[in-house]
């Protein structure tokens, strides 16, 4: 077999190749970027001397290796550049802002109380400034923000959100205008697909999908390492798979929709339907007068955590329904990896163990032993961290512009 000979590319051009190949799989060697780029060791060599040069890139310890000298690894940033990452909830928004190898730096949450587009915009800026305030030297690369809802395909509107009550709100401009830097938007559960596959490291998960419990219910597909958008950037919407024709009025229209089965404020109404209906349970004492209406899904998780019998029953029909949903996404796109996140995630293995035994009851037996169902391991960064990842996948024309 004939060796491939290096390839010969513009310095600009090898720049670029450099820093998005660090975006794509983290800390690697000099010798590892040659490999992968096809690029000679000499050239190698001259692109990263002159990226550390410029705080592009930076030297971060030594890898493993077979023999011989240890590798020093490369990873991005060293001049202070920081990217935001806002995820948008009904009730609160998360601000972060992470380094360019995305780790978080800092992190807010405040609560929603407006949620006009207008509030919410000057909300994500005020708090962004304040916390770009005490990094003076700090180099804002952009900001991106994760909204539950459908994102027009020029990237400028939430086309539809129906828990926040949007309709074709033009999210983006209004914070690119106050914060004056590269503003993307993405829907929340792409945006969690993304953000899991970073915290794992960028680790190849050939096909992947999350699954966002919250407040509403919500998707993101990866596959081959891509996020799947769809012929409208609509793909992912797993909340509206009808899995009960009879089932409740969904806020879109149709009736069963897994959001309304499966949300936080469905597990609530179920567990208040129960009480009414006078089923002893923990949650009544907890409660201690108070009006049902104070009752939330963390709070039956609580109780079933505590062994609650009402409360694991409510958790039995959650996961049916939600086992239902993923064996016909299992069905559908044979993934490796299905990741159960969000708040909801608070049910831990009472949730994913109650959920594994209803796709095994529903799914066939060949894809169903393919796929691996787990929690999220980011937790409450999922969200925010593959918000900041769509800019930071912009990292290489940000960095190099002007040079």
């Amino acid at each position: 077999m004939t060796a491939r000979k290096p390839r010969s590319v513009s310095l600009s051009a090898s720049y670029r190749a450099v820093i998005d190949l660090l975006v794509a799989h983290g800390a690697l060697s000099r010798a590892d970027i040659a490999r992968a780029l096809r690029l000679s060791k000499p050239a190698v060599s001259s692109a990263v001397a002159n990226l550390i040069a410029r705080g592009a890139i930076q030297e971060v310890g030594v890898g493993e290796s077979a023999g011989g000298r240890r590798p020093i690894l490369l990873r991005l940033g060293g001049a202070g550049q920081v990217v935001a990452g806002v995820e948008i909830d009904p009730k609160f928004c998360r601000i972060a802002l992470t380094d360019l190898d995305g780790q978080v730096l800092e992190m807010h949450e405040a609560p929603l109380r407006d949620p006009r587009e207008d509030a919410v915009a000057d909300l994500v800026a005020d708090d962004l400034r304040a916390q770009l305030a005490t990094r003076p030297d700090a180099m804002f690369l952009g900001c991106g923000i994760a909204v539950p809802g459908l994102i027009s395909a020029d990237g400028d509107t939430v086309t539809y959100a129906t828990t926040l009550a949007w309709d074709r709100v033009n999210l983006r401009p209004l914070l690119a205008a106050r914060l004056q830097a590269p503003v993307v938007l993405v829907n929340r559960g792409k945006a969690a697909a993304l953000g899991e596959l970073w915290y794992r490291g960028r680790a190849p998960q050939a096909d992947l999908i999350y699954i966002y419990l919250g407040t509403g219910v919500g998707g993101g597909i990866l596959l081959n390492n891509a996020v799947h958008e769809g012929a409208d950037r609509a793909a992912g919407e797993i909340g509206h798979m009808i899995v009960d024709p009879r089932g409740p009025l969904c806020k879109c229209g149709n009736h069963g929709c897994l959001e309304t089965l499966i949300s936080g404020p469905a597990v609530a109404l179920r567990a208040q339907a129960a009480i009414k209906a006078g089923r002893a349970t923990l949650l009544t004492q907890w409660l201690a007068g108070q009006s049902l209406d104070v009752l939330t899904a963390k709070m039956v998780a609580d109780a079933a955590l505590a062994g609650d019998p009402l409360a694991l029953e409510i958790l039995e029909q959650t996961a049916g329904y939600l086992g239902i949903a993923v064996a016909n996404l299992v069905h559908l796109l044979n993934p490796q990896l299905v990741v159960l996140g969000g708040p909801a995630s608070r049910w831990g293995n009472l949730l994913l163990e109650a959920t594994q035994r209803a796709v095994q009851q529903r799914a066939l037996d060949v894809p169903r032993r393919s796929v691996r169902i787990v929690l999220s391991q980011a937790g409450d960064v999922t969200v925010t961290l593959g918000a900041a990842a769509m800019i930071l996948r912009q990292a290489s024309q940000l960095l190099t512009a002007g040079w």
